[in-house]
């Protein structure tokens, strides 16, 4: 058994912070969809995983909309991160967030047998 693990961040375009989808490929390490890819790193084996990886998605940044005024209530802002089961070689992420927030970084990490 070999161990490869990916790291990475990615870094939602400024017209998608609010929602969006990426795709990690896994082999060669890269990010398509609506966010750039930054410090991606591989240790390990090349090629795909031999079998399903494990994976962990966290938000790493995010812009909050302070609208606390005097004439109205405050906003309660949501933000949602949410990946598919990653396949052998390759992995979706998908964001949201609701009334003007951002999502500005999304980290994560896959791990398995190559």
């Amino acid at each position: 058994m070999a161990l490869k693990i990916l790291t990475g961040v990615l870094v939602p375009d400024a017209i998608n912070q609010a929602a969006g989808q990426a795709v990690i490929e896994f082999d060669p390490h890269q990010v398509t969809g609506n966010a750039n890819g930054e410090n991606l790193n591989d240790w390990g084996e090349s090629g795909d995983f031999n079998v399903e990886p494990s994976a962990v998605v966290s938000l790493q940044e995010v812009q909050v909309l302070d609208s606390d005024t005097f004439f109205g209530p405050t906003l309660q802002q949501l933000f949602s991160v949410t990946h598919d089961p990653p396949s052998t070689s390759r992995m979706e992420v998908n964001w949201v967030t609701s009334d003007g927030g951002a999502i500005r970084r999304i980290s994560y990490m896959i791990i398995g047998d190559a």
